[in-house]
Protein backbone atom coordinates (compact mmCIF):
# COMPACT_ATOMS: atom_id res chain seq x y z
CA UNK A 1 0.00 0.00 0.00
CA UNK A 2 1.51 3.47 -0.76
CA UNK A 3 1.53 6.49 1.27
CA UNK A 4 -1.58 8.32 -1.19
CA UNK A 5 -3.58 5.16 -0.77
CA UNK A 6 -2.98 5.88 2.96
CA UNK A 7 -3.78 9.21 2.89
CA UNK A 8 -7.02 8.74 1.39
CA UNK A 9 -7.50 5.99 3.52
CA UNK A 10 -7.09 8.90 6.62
CA UNK A 11 -9.66 11.40 4.77
CA UNK A 12 -12.28 8.50 4.62
CA UNK A 13 -11.95 7.52 8.35
CA UNK A 14 -12.03 11.13 8.96
CA UNK A 15 -14.87 11.82 6.92
CA UNK A 16 -16.78 8.77 8.06
CA UNK A 17 -16.43 10.42 11.68
CA UNK A 18 -18.27 13.15 10.78
CA UNK A 19 -14.62 15.45 11.53
CA UNK A 20 -14.15 18.85 9.53
CA UNK A 21 -10.35 18.51 10.66
CA UNK A 22 -8.09 15.40 10.93
CA UNK A 23 -5.73 15.29 13.98
CA UNK A 24 -2.42 13.55 13.03
CA UNK A 25 1.17 12.85 14.72
CA UNK A 26 3.49 11.27 13.07
CA UNK A 27 7.19 10.27 12.67
CA UNK A 28 9.83 8.91 10.33
CA UNK A 29 7.57 7.49 7.89
CA UNK A 30 4.82 9.19 9.23
CA UNK A 31 6.61 12.16 8.07
CA UNK A 32 6.19 11.14 4.78
CA UNK A 33 2.17 10.05 5.11
CA UNK A 34 1.73 13.62 6.54
CA UNK A 35 3.28 15.03 3.34
CA UNK A 36 1.35 12.61 0.82
CA UNK A 37 -1.60 14.01 3.01
CA UNK A 38 -1.13 17.49 2.75
CA UNK A 39 -0.56 16.93 -1.02
CA UNK A 40 -3.64 15.34 -1.99
CA UNK A 41 -6.01 17.05 0.47
CA UNK A 42 -4.89 21.03 0.68
CA UNK A 43 -8.09 22.42 1.59
CA UNK A 44 -7.60 20.81 5.11
CA UNK A 45 -5.95 22.16 7.69
CA UNK A 46 -2.87 19.98 8.55
CA UNK A 47 -0.55 20.32 11.52
CA UNK A 48 2.36 17.59 12.06
CA UNK A 49 4.00 17.03 15.57
CA UNK A 50 6.64 14.30 15.56
CA UNK A 51 6.40 11.54 17.96
CA UNK A 52 3.47 10.84 20.03
CA UNK A 53 2.58 8.06 17.92
CA UNK A 54 1.53 5.62 20.23
CA UNK A 55 -0.69 7.91 22.10
CA UNK A 56 -2.38 8.96 19.06
CA UNK A 57 -2.60 5.69 17.48
CA UNK A 58 -4.49 4.21 20.89
CA UNK A 59 -6.80 6.92 21.33
CA UNK A 60 -8.05 6.56 17.51
CA UNK A 61 -8.42 2.62 18.21
CA UNK A 62 -10.26 3.62 21.51
CA UNK A 63 -12.79 5.75 19.55
CA UNK A 64 -13.62 3.11 17.37
CA UNK A 65 -13.91 0.54 19.76
CA UNK A 66 -11.15 -1.78 18.67
CA UNK A 67 -7.47 -2.34 20.66
CA UNK A 68 -5.38 -3.70 17.68
CA UNK A 69 -4.46 -1.64 14.02
CA UNK A 70 -5.43 -5.81 12.40
CA UNK A 71 -8.94 -4.97 14.13
CA UNK A 72 -9.09 -1.00 12.93
CA UNK A 73 -8.28 -2.66 9.28
CA UNK A 74 -11.30 -4.88 9.84
CA UNK A 75 -13.31 -2.22 11.05
CA UNK A 76 -12.70 -0.38 7.62
CA UNK A 77 -13.48 -3.28 5.69
CA UNK A 78 -16.43 -3.80 7.82
CA UNK A 79 -17.82 -0.69 7.40
CA UNK A 80 -17.11 0.20 3.87
CA UNK A 81 -14.34 2.79 4.37
CA UNK A 82 -12.10 0.32 1.92
CA UNK A 83 -12.86 -2.13 -0.58
CA UNK A 84 -10.56 -5.61 -1.26
CA UNK A 85 -9.48 -3.97 -4.27
CA UNK A 86 -8.08 -1.23 -2.84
Amino acid sequence: MDTATQARDMDAIRAAQDEEKISYFGNSHGGVLGASYARLFPQRELVIAAGSVKIHVSHVLAKIGVRTRVQAAIYAYRSGLVSPDE
